[in-house]
């Protein structure tokens, strides 16, 4: 028999169906309202109408409870109805606290709110239960995010689940994520090959590949991908702004200019949108535009990532000084990165300010000490004082670091321009070698 808390729990999540109107009316005439539920084929939304109605039925046995509760979970949890969705899992547990289904249900959950020690709990409970891909692959997620195993333990259980369910997508696009985030770079991308090849009209899984693809700068194979989500309909946000990156590195400015406004429409307090228009406005000749637009957003709000982008905006209009001010305020108010602090560099470097750019050099080779540019413009630095052997053997650290061809022709044309012909011909052949 329910009892009177789990009446009320039930009274709580159908309520705004029975207080608005009777009850769904059903299509298929052979259906009741319960078996309607169970079969689960309709939409979220009507199914927690369907499941709502269906549990208003007195004469239901515990199991069939249990079994009707769970299924209004679910479509509470695909509504992105947390609240009631947790509520509805809860009650469940009351009645069986093995349900796996509940028990995984309160994971994801929690795993979605960041909640990485509930989550993993969770799991590890559903999985002691009956071991499954869910529970393997949300409790090794949230585990190595509380540094709980290592990356390879968590590539091992999540392998494990890809053996149990061949086709989870999600355990390759978190996969592939978090390698990514723990710097093994070429592993994720193959992983998210692999879901794609898989999975080849996933959005999500195009998705993936295509912001690891961009994140990489291969612009052209990144905009295949990404273009390919948008083509099968129903692209979410971030589909969007990745493509808007891709089109204006491979030149489709209108491209990225239209899908910037589509994620400034989604997202219009999010840094994100602006900065994709921004920088299409200025591939497309009106950089004075976008600079106007980013610093009306800096004056009413500091934004770290929107500010870099003002200061480049700047630094391409040789207005040195007011892209030293703009990134200054990150320095000083933000939370500035690897990059800030190597753009300032840059800037102490073009307005001859040497103390600012050994500053940030330093800070920037404490952030990344097998970087790249960070020695390169240590070896410029070192150039503009004169002290040649200290620039020589910064540049070739710099080029062991995988410093562009680009950039090693523009050191050598410096030590020409002061007259170090031969130093530069021998140099240049040593940096090439490396």
């Amino acid at each position: 028999m329910l009892n009177l808390i789990s009446f009320l729990s039930v009274l709580f999540l159908v309520w705004p169906f029975t207080n608005a109107q009777a009850g769904p009316v059903l299509a298929d005439s052979q259906q009741s309202f319960a078996s309607a539920c169970l079969a689960d084929e309709q939409e979220p939304y009507r199914m927690v109408e369907i499941c709502s109605t269906a549990l208003s039925d007195a004469h239901l046995t515990d199991k069939e409870r249990v079994d009707l509760q769970f299924q209004l979970a679910e479509a509470l949890y695909d509504i992105d109805e947390n609240e009631r969705a947790a509520v509805a899992y809860k009650n469940v547990l009351k009645q069986d606290q093995e349900h796996t289904g509940a028990l995984n249900g309160l994971g994801w959950l929690a795993h979605d709110h960041e909640n990485w020690s509930l989550a993993a709990d969770y799991f590890a409970k559903a999985g002691a239960v009956r071991v499954s891909a869910q529970a393997l692959a949300g409790e090794a997620s949230a585990r190595l995010r509380l540094n709980q195993i290592t990356l390879d333990e968590f590539v091992t259980r999540m392998d494990a689940a890809l053996v149990m369910s061949p086709d989870y997508a999600w355990v390759l696009r978190e996969k592939a994520w978090l390698l990514f985030d723990n710097g093994r770079a070429e592993e994720a991308e193959i992983a998210a090959r692999l879901s794609v090849q898989k999975f080849e009209d996933d959005p999500y899984s195009l998705y993936v590949l295509g912001y690891l693809l961009n994140e990489r700068e291969a612009w052209e194979e990144a905009y295949f991908y990404l273009n390919k989500a948008v083509q099968i309909g129903d692209a979410f946000t971030a589909v969007y702004s990745e493509r808007s990156l891709a089109a204006f590195k491979r030149g489709y400015l209108k491209v990225a200019l239209n899908d910037a406004a589509r994620v400034i429409e989604a997202w219009p307090k999010n840094s994100t949108g602006y900065v994709r228009r921004a920088r299409a406005l200025e591939g497309l000749g009106r950089r004075a535009e976008a600079i106007s637009e980013l610093q009306a957003r800096q004056a009413v709000e500091h934004n770290d990532f929107q500010a870099y982008w003002l200061a480049d905006l700047l630094f391409n209009d040789e207005r040195y000084g007011a892209a030293v001010q703009v990134l200054a305020r990150t320095i000083n108010e933000g939370q500035p990165d690897y990059h800030d602090h190597l753009f300032m560099a840059r800037l102490g470097l073009e307005t001859d300010d040497m103390a600012l750019a050994q500053t940030h050099i330093d800070v920037a080779l404490e952030l990344n000490p097998d970087a790249s540019y960070p020695y390169y413009y240590k070896s410029l630095l070192s150039l503009a004082k004169g002290n040649l052997e200290a620039a020589e053997a910064d540049m070739k650290t710099a080029v062991r670091n995988r410093l562009p061809e680009s950039s090693i022709r523009h050191f050598l044309g410096q030590l020409m321009k002061n007259g170090n012909y031969v130093k530069a011909i021998k140099l240049g052949v040593e940096l090439r070698q490396h």
